[in-house]
């Protein structure tokens, strides 16, 4: 009976890497299904779950994508403990936590994106603030910029840990190139990023567009307090390193410790009384 509960489950963790891969590479063959599954959204529900995916870092995803993956994980994982516990409720309860393991799962990787986005921001405003300063217009110093890091040295090193805040960029300056304003442009750049870094700049960025000043001196000073906000925040998980380290101390070290130290205590003890006696 093991075994048969284990071929099941090895069986359905296959069925959903296959599905998964399918939902995210198979995108001809599904393109049907997926307007299929568009339609049952309404506007409101697919513009929130296409927010969702771009403060992700998934914009080569679609919201069918993401419904689809929803359906497939509470599927298999109402089967599974139906076949496996025969209960509906129980199954239910596993289908609406798969359901809600997809949402966790996007959260975690928009934080993770958040944070490589924050990390990787002061040195491209620095590259931007030595082009504003050699006297050149925004959108010649972003091109000039996103180049650097295309085709030169930069580009060779980073540019696989610079994607997703050169992709940003990018939809900035063609947006602008399109006829767009730069202040329209900014705040589309806002909602499409939910890292509070980048939203910071692009709001002193707006400011200096409307009050008509130089930008070279504000994005430098942002990009300073970027990094003394990166480095406070590395000295306060060091701080708080010791205190993560207590409880496993105490629930694993210490007992065993003890356990080690009053065994041979015991052990001497029951030598010496054996000898005395």
């Amino acid at each position: 009976m093991q075994r048969a509960h284990l071929l099941i489950l090895v069986l359905s963790g296959l069925t959903v890497m296959g599905l998964s891969l399918g939902v995210m590479t198979l995108q001809i063959p599904l393109g049907r299904w997926r307007h299929q599954l568009e339609r049952l959204l309404s506007w409101t529900q697919r513009e929130r779950y296409q927010r969702q995916l771009r403060h992700a870092g998934l914009d080569h995803w679609v919201v069918a994508d993401l419904l689809m993956l929803r359906i497939i994980l509470s599927g298999v994982g109402f089967l599974l403990s139906l076949c496996l516990l025969g209960s509906v409720l129980i199954a239910a309860m596993t289908a609406f936590v798969a359901w809600l393991a997809v949402w966790l799962w996007l959260r975690s990787r928009a934080l993770q994106y958040q944070q490589q986005l924050t990390a990787e921001l002061p040195a491209f405003l620095d590259l931007l603030c030595l082009c504003l300063g050699s006297g050149m217009n925004l959108q010649t110093a972003v091109a000039l910029v996103l180049d650097l890091y295309g085709q030169g040295t930069v580009g060779r090193t980073q540019i696989g840990a610079h994607r997703g805040l050169l992709m940003h960029w990018r939809r900035w300056l063609s947006a602008v190139s399109s006829g767009s304003g730069r202040v329209k442009a900014f705040e589309q750049l806002m909602h499409d990023v939910s890292a509070p870094s980048v939203r910071r700049v692009c709001v002193v960025m707006i400011q200096a567009e409307r009050a008509g000043a130089g930008m070279a001196n504000p994005l430098m000073r942002q990009a300073e307090q970027l990094r003394q906000d990166r480095l406070m925040s590395i000295e306060r998980k060091a701080m708080q390193a010791p205190v993560k380290m207590l409880m496993p101390l105490v629930i694993c070290f210490f007992p065993s410790t003890f356990l080690v130290l009053g065994f041979s205590m015991w052990v001497n003890l029951a030598d010496t009384l054996q000898g005395m006696g």
